[in-house]
């Protein structure tokens, strides 16, 4: 038997899929082209630990109707973009104004912000050395945590010696690695479902819904989070073109969540033990090449995100501090910090720590928008105003209300 006909067709898919997009995606003009590297850091941050870990999650929760709730979980995301989006427009070109309520509102998000990188840097490492585990079929919390540990150490200290100014490199490569593998997935999803007839989960269980899983669904916020990166690009894009592309990454990984939720459904039904890296078991039953590609693709974007997010706590944390402490030192005390999240909490509730962390900066740049639409931008449009404290209301519920999975 050749090899051709030995290796089965769907992993000629994957391999050809995962060939075609990276060559799509590697060309030179693509990776040059400032408004798909606008575009590619949110996009990358939307769906890098959300794209592992939102089935699982979504099944533990609401089971077969896990469709329905992606789809609120990304419009509410989607409506506090719009908030960002609007603040960028409006609200930025008055940050440097001496504006006493603006500059201590600017001040009080930039350490919210600075605490949700803490937790999302621990959550991406945790998760980045689940998957590199999981490879060898070790699934002990112990050695997971042993194991983030070194790697959150070392690249403290390399940030401490060396800084990561080879991020700015390596950052277009990993999001453009990170969709080529996302892609593959979905494709090989769907060929698997065509010739399994699509068959959803219709018959399984219905899990109860009640208020403790409406706040649980607070604690997902996490999986759409990234969006409110290009706020902080302003030193690379213009204004119109981060408004631009914010939307376009959010509709994209909309549309890549939905896509990978409704294939994924037929598979969850196999699964009675959730956990976060039950996406490469759930790979393994459409080809047994599709978990490399998984894995190749989850440990080029956790670690770029978790850099990415080191950085940029760093910098916030330098701001706040105002340039009393060296910003190579800041990194190691970050890496510090992170370890000692690490060892005290789990993934799960890390998920719903950013998640409040990160609804609690939302909030906080919801009154950011309210102040500015009250007083200067749209005084009179109270529509507008309305709808900015309906999200800030929301944010500030999940920041208080939300819950853990129960892993």
């Amino acid at each position: 038997m050749s090899i051709f006909s030995g290796f089965a067709a769907i992993n000629w898919i994957i391999v050809i899929s995962v060939l075609f997009f990276g060559t799509l995606f590697f060309q030179k003009r693509i990776l040059t082209l400032p408004e798909w590297r606008a575009m590619g850091t949110p996009l990358a941050s939307i769906i890098g630990s959300g794209f592992l870990i939102v089935a699982p999650l979504l099944w533990m929760l609401v089971g077969k109707f896990s469709l329905w709730i992606l789809l609120v979980i990304t419009g509410v995301g989607y409506l506090m973009g719009n908030i960002m989006r609007y603040n960028i427009k409006y609200a930025e070109p008055l940050s440097n104004k001496n504006d006493k309520t603006m500059n201590h509102l600017n001040a009080l998000a930039e350490t919210a912000l600075a605490c949700s990188y803490f937790i999302s840097i621990t959550f991406y490492i945790q998760l980045l050395s689940s998957f590199l585990l999981k490879m060898g079929h070790i699934t002990d919390t112990t050695y997971v945590n042993l194991l983030s540990s070194v790697i959150i150490f070392t690249t403290g200290l390399y940030g401490k010696l060396k800084g990561f100014r080879f991020l700015e490199t390596a950052e277009i490569y990993s999001v453009n690695l990170k969709i080529t593998t996302n892609l593959a997935f979905l494709i090989a999803l769907f060929y698997y479902d065509y010739h399994q007839g699509f068959g959803a989960a219709h018959d399984s269980e219905t899990v109860p819904f009640s208020l403790t899983t409406l706040r649980r669904i607070g604690g997902m916020l996490l999986i759409v989070q990234g969006f409110e990166i290009s706020r902080y690009l302003g030193h690379k894009y213009k204004a119109d073109i981060r408004i631009k592309t914010m939307r376009y990454a959010q509709i994209i990984s909309t549309l890549i969540y939905v896509c990978f939720v409704f294939l994924v459904e037929s598979l969850m039904t196999d699964f009675k033990v959730i956990t976060t890296t039950l996406v490469i078991d759930l790979s393994r039953q459409v080809a047994f090449i599709l978990p490399f590609v998984v894995i190749l693709g989850a440990i080029s974007s956790q670690y770029s995100s978790a850099i990415a997010d080191m950085i940029g706590c760093g910098g916030t944390i330098n701001e706040v501090i105002q340039d009393r402490v060296k910003l190579k030192t800041i990194y190691l005390f970050i890496a510090m910090g992170c370890i000692t999240l690490l060892w005290t909490v789990d993934i799960f509730q890390l998920i719903t720590l950013a998640s409040r962390a990160f609804a609690f900066y939302y909030f906080l740049q919801c009154l950011v928008a309210f102040y500015v639409a009250k007083t200067i931008s749209h005084k009179n449009d109270f529509l507008k105003h309305i709808n900015i404290l309906v999200m800030a209301i929301l944010m500030l519920a999940i920041t208080l209300f939300s819950l853990p999975m129960e892993g």
